[in-house]
């Protein structure tokens, strides 16, 4: 099934602002492209750039509808990663005013300094299977019929198991696996807090991957 095996809004709101997908969470920058491409319909001196609007809008709908929004394992927002040139042409209507305003620029500065920061994580911190593929931990009952019950950490297992007297042991949570899809809504377990907390063990990780990959060794 390729779309609508979740709800719309659900896929898009997943696109845009999901703490592990989002586009406006990597790029808060694009911010600036929305606020700007209403200009472009009411002034026809940015004509030209309107279809670059609806094109923008086109691939987020797109993503949105399929059941694999969030782009299997991968950092940020994957499958719309095409529309930001497009955004980027989207904010060029905003650049004068934003620069006739000290508080405007200020505020439009943090949010360029975030985004650029998100993409260096991304570019010399993320390893695939890192937060993708993280360890956790998943309860089971007495009867060994395993609960929804998935944790980070084996303390907070324990915790959840001594209340409710049942078991619990480690598990890879794959979050293209349909149990798992919840991690991309969590702010504890996001990508982004993940690899902050883990930049060395990650760093470490991807150097190790990357000369597997090139038949280096370890």
């Amino acid at each position: 099934v390729l779309f609508r095996s979740h709800s719309f809004v659900s896929g898009l709101a997943g696109v845009l602002v999901s703490p592990s997908r989002g586009l406006f969470v990597y790029s808060p920058i694009f911010i600036v492209s929305v606020w700007a491409a209403f200009r472009i319909w009411k002034d026809r001196r940015w004509l030209p750039l309107r279809a670059a609007a609806i094109a923008a809008a086109g691939i987020w709908l797109v993503s949105a509808g399929w059941s694999g929004w969030w782009g299997g394992w991968c950092y940020g927002y994957r499958l719309v990663v095409d529309t930001a040139i497009l955004l980027a042409f989207l904010a060029i209507p905003a650049a004068e005013g934003i620069r006739q305003r000290r508080g405007l620029t200020v505020l439009v500065g943090a949010l360029a300094l975030w985004s650029v920061g998100v993409q260096a994580v991304g570019a010399f911190v993320y390893d695939v299977s890192g937060w993708n593929g993280r360890e956790g931990y998943t309860t089971a009952s007495a009867g060994g019929m395993t609960t929804s019950a998935s944790f980070t950490t084996s303390e907070e297992a324990a915790a959840f198991c001594q209340m409710r007297g049942c078991s619990y042991g480690p598990v890879i949570m794959d979050v293209d696996r349909g149990r798992y899809h919840a991690r991309l809504w969590s702010i504890r377990d996001s990508q982004l807090l993940y690899y902050l907390q883990n930049l060395k063990k990650s760093r470490l990780h991807r150097v190790v991957s990357l000369r597997q990959f090139l038949g280096g060794g370890v």
